[in-house]
Formats: C-alpha cells, sequence, structure tokens
C-alpha cells in the first residue's frame, strides 16, 4: 500500500516536472518493450508489500509465529524498503545514473534473497535480517522503475498502469496464495517473487539506458514565490496527519487475512475477501482522479477519516463474512481515494510543493513501516479487539490534526 499511493508521481523525479524527459526509444514493439521492462520492474519490486497479508498469515499458520513477531517481520520489510526509497532520492535521479545497470543489480540481489529467506524459517534473527536486505533491494528496484517510468515521452497511461500494478498483483496472486501454499509450501511464495525477478530480467534491456537530466524543483513548480502564507508549523501537522493515517492503515491492512482466518473463515474464503479488497483499490483510485479537482481536500479528508473509522469497526464483526468482505473492500477504496487529498492539501498551503511532496511520500512510507510492528504489540492472544479500536481512533486523530492545521491557518490569517 506505502509505494502505489503517491497522486503526483512526478515529484519523485526529484524535481516535480510535470513535461516528458525524453522521448522514447523508437514506436511500436520498442515502446512496447520499454513498458514491460518498466512494469516487470515494478510489479517485482512489490511483491512483498502486495502479498504480505497472506504471507504473514502463512508464516503463523505453518510457522507458527506470534503476532508480534510477524508486525516487526513486516515492519522490518518496509523500514528497508523506506531507507532505500529515501536513499535513492539523493543519488537516483542525477543525470547520467546508470538505470539499467541498477535495475539488473537489484533484481539479481532480491531474487538471491528470496531463494534464501526459507532456508532462514527457523532463526528468526537471521530471518529478520534477511527480510531487511529485500526490503532495501525492494525500495531500490521500485525506485528504479519510477525513475524510469518517468523518462518515457507521453507516459500518461504507462503511470496510471504502473501505480495500479501493486493492487493488479494482489487482486491476481492473492486468491491462489492458499493453495500454493498447500501445495508447495510456504517457501514456494518466496521462490514466486524470485521468479518474478528472473523473468525481468529477460526484458531489463529495453530499460532506460540513464537517467536524463531534469529541471530544478523550483521551475518545474511554477514560480520559486507565489504570494502563499507559508506555515512551518501547518505543514508539519498535515504531514504528522499523513503519517499518523498510514500508521492506521497499514498496521490492520497486513493483518487482514489473520483476522479473518482468526474469525472462523476458511484460508480461501479469506484470501478470496483479501483479493477483493485490494483489487477495489484501484476503484478508489479511479475516482479520486476523477473527483480531484471537484471536491475541496479539506473536507474531504476530514469526511474520508471519519468514514474509514467507522468501517474499520466493522472487523469487529469479522465472523459474519460478507461484512468481513465488505469492510476490507471499502477500507481499500478509500485508502487510494484519500491519498491525494492530503497531497492537494499540502501543496496549496506550502511555496515549494515538490519537495514538501517528497517528504509526504516519506511519512507515508514511514507509517507503513511502523504501523504493522505497532498491531503487532498490541495483539494478545490472537485478539484484535483493541487494534482495531486503536485503528480506528487514529483515523480520527489524523481528522482531528488535519482539523488544527486549518484551524491555526485562519487563526493567522
Amino acid at each position: 500500500m506505502l509505494h502505489d499511493a503517491n497522486p503526483f508521481p512526478e515529484a519523485l523525479d526529484g524535481a516535480g516536472a510535470k513535461e516528458p524527459q525524453a522521448r522514447a526509444p523508437g514506436k511500436g514493439r520498442m515502446y512496447f518493450g520499454l513498458s514491460v521492462a518498466i512494469l516487470a520492474a515494478g510489479i517485482a519490486g512489490n511483491a512483498d508489500i502486495a502479498l504480505s497479508p497472506l504471507l504473514l498469515s502463512g508464516m503463523a499458520q505453518f510457522l507458527h509465529f506470534d503476532d508480534r513477531l510477524l508486525g516487526e517481520l513486516a515492519s522490518t520489510s518496509s523500514v528497508g524498503s523506506a531507507l532505500a526509497t529515501v536513499a535513492a532520492l539523493f543519488f537516483m535521479h542525477r543525470k547520467g545514473w546508470p538505470l539499467r545497470l541498477t535495475a539488473i543489480v537489484c533484481l539479481c540481489a532480491y531474487a538471491a534473497i528470496n531463494l534464501a529467506i526459507p532456508s532462514f524459517f527457523d532463526n528468526p534473527a537471521l530471518l529478520v535480517a534477511a527480510i531487511f536486505l529485500g526490503g532495501l533491494c525492494s525500495g531500490l528496484l521500485w525506485s528504479v522503475a519510477v525513475t524510469a517510468q518517468a523518462t518515457v515521452h507521453g507516459n500518461e497511461r504507462l503511470i496510471a498502469i504502473f501505480y495500479g500494478t501493486p493492487y493488479l498483483t494482489g487482486l491476481v496472486f492473492q486468491p491462489l496464495m492458499p493453495l500454493v501454499f498447500a501445495r508447495w509450501g510456504l517457501p514456494a511464495a518466496y521462490f514466486g517473487i524470485a521468479g518474478a525477478c528472473v523473468l525481468s530480467l529477460l526484458v531489463v534491456r529495453y530499460f532506460p539506458s540513464r537517467t536524463v537530466e531534469t529541471a530544478a524543483p523550483e521551475a518545474a513548480s511554477g514560480a520559486t514565490e507565489r504570494g502563499r502564507h507559508v506555515s512551518f508549523v501547518g505543514i508539519a501537522i498535515v504531514l504528522l496527519a499523513l503519517f499518523v493515517q498510514y500508521c492506521a492503515n497499514s498496521g490492520i491492512w497486513v493483518y487482514f487475512d489473520r483476522i479473518g482466518r482468526l474469525a472462523g473463515h476458511a484460508p480461501q474464503a479469506s484470501a478470496n475477501a483479501v483479493a477483493l479488497g485490494v483489487g477495489m483499490a484501484l476503484v478508489g483510485t479511479m475516482l479520486a482522479t476523477m473527483l480531484t479537482v471537484r471536491l475541496r481536500p479539506l473536507p474531504t479528508i476530514l469526511i474520508i477519516s471519519a468514514a474509514m473509522a467507522v468501517v474499520t469497526l466493522g472487523l469487529l464483526e469479522a465472523g459474519q463474512y460478507l461484512l468481513f468482505a465488505g469492510s476490507i473492500s471499502l477500507f481499500n477504496v478509500m485508502i487510494t481515494f484519500i491519498t491525494p487529498f492530503f497531497f492537494i492539501l499540502l501543496n496549496r498551503i506550502s511555496a515549494s510543493p515538490g519537495r514538501v511532496a517528497l517528504a509526504a511520500n516519506i511519512c507515508m512510507m514511514g507509517g507503513f513501516a511502523l504501523g504493522p510492528a505497532l498491531v503487532g504489540r498490541i495483539v494478545e492472544g490472537g485478539d484484535f479487539t483493541v487494534a482495531i479500536l486503536a485503528t480506528a481512533v487514529a483515523f480520527l486523530v489524523s481528522a482531528a490534526l488535519v482539523m488544527l492545521s486549518a484551524v491555526g491557518a485562519r487563526f493567522r490569517a
């Protein structure tokens, strides 16, 4: 959910430039190959997060890990990915950076780590270290793909597909995971991720060779001085609200399948509900695309945050399958729907939207890294009641912080 949520992907190129950076290397077959190479790297780089709910359930079922260890493993992967993504901001977009070579190295390293992870199942300390290294490779690989898609001429459709691939991955493969676990065991999932990396190597030759030069952040944002009333405190409060929002949604999101199974649903039925929910996130993305120009960000954030709190409480009755599946679906729709409005709000109150967008992405990644660990520590004996209530409260806290920022801005004005 942290890699696929940025509504302004151009902000990730280090400049926020909206103009295409380079022409696609040829037309027709070459353009198709370029798109396939970028999408393949993106899918491989995001596979661990897209499949994390089922991977955690598999570890609980087959390895008998407790919820605290599961939360630590989920957070460790996210921390590694977040650190790699933050680090990539300092070098990945420099003119002449060898994108193709970086993609090859990341794919090989990520494949090797996923092949090795099953051998550490009986040693939690080494498993945590391996998961962390996998997160680093995942974050770098995703950053390479993000940078590459920004070099494609006329990349509007590619961007839309690119940021939808994590949800498509979950929608397609999560229902298959229980069957895979039952027949080949938990290691098969990690071998599958390694296989995705190997398949990506087959088309990596179409990857852009190097990063091209980008415009300065000030030029890309239109003007250095916009005549806005800038409040660093207000921006910080909104960023904190975004961080709390992602701590809440990621913390409970990775446990959806676990909650379903503990509620008494069959593994396949629970996996189907989770996969449907992940697919419904695409609906939230489409709605946001259509409505961001029509809705005001402040009231939208407040209303959707309150709605997410209500939907989260529906998980208290997870034993009712329709309510369980419906809550997950609505939850995913609202995650992808609300996120663009945070970026729009930050863009409006900041004199440097590009830089603030980068800070917002870091807050999202940090929230996604911390959330699962917090939930894992709250859960006792497989009882998610307190964690669900805490998640609902966190959404309300996020809304209250946004409201506090707005009230402060009006007071200063």
